[in-house]
């Protein structure tokens, strides 16, 4: 079984929760502000959208090609959690107080692999995230919507990670083209 779990790391240490729904390993994880859905992207091609306190699946993103070998974590900055992704190949332990099924209640593709995904941190764009593509490419979805808002395609590799700065009006990316990139 291949699926993100969240930590309680400061006292307790011990899993709060296993979110199941990905077939295969998770690479990358990102939550919202409010720390209340996360976005979850796995070998199995799904991107999909979760809500952290009832434990169920929003939407979910299904991508058709093949997918190389990423990892991540990623920190919540409102909760004392830590949602882990095991490594490829791993399997995440059953039979722990704290395991719950995700129920899928839609999806959109853009039929691409994706290796790194950020929602953006302003408050009022929430319902934004960017994700780093195989394809050379970052699009951005809308939540709501479920449409793709904007596509950034200046990369010559494979788009690793995507870090907000300047007070987000900006983002930084990586490539396997070996370049750092800045978008507004």
């Amino acid at each position: 079984m291949f699926a993100p779990e969240l930590w309680e790391v400061y006292s307790d240490r011990r899993c709060l929760r296993t979110f199941i729904g990905h077939s295969k390993a998770v690479r990358d994880i990102c939550f919202n502000n409010a720390g209340t859905q996360f976005l979850s992207a796995g070998y199995d091609r799904y991107l999909k959208l979760w809500d952290s306190e009832t434990v169920g699946v929003f939407k979910e993103e299904h991508s058709a090609s093949r997918v190389s070998v990423r990892t991540g974590v990623s920190f919540t900055s409102i909760y004392s959690s830590l949602l882990s992704a095991p490594p490829l190949g791993g399997a995440t332990r059953t039979g722990r107080t704290g395991l719950f099924l995700g129920q899928c209640i839609s999806r959109f593709t853009n039929r691409k692999v994706l290796y790194c995904v950020k929602f953006n941190p302003d408050e009022d764009k929430q319902n934004l995230f960017v994700a780093g593509m195989s394809e050379k490419k970052i699009v951005q979805w809308d939540i709501r919507s479920g449409e793709v808002v904007q596509e950034y395609d200046r990369h010559l590799g494979a788009v690793n990670t995507i870090t907000f700065v300047d007070e987000n009006r900006r983002f930084v990316s990586t490539s396997d083209d070996k370049s750092l990139r800045v978008w507004e």
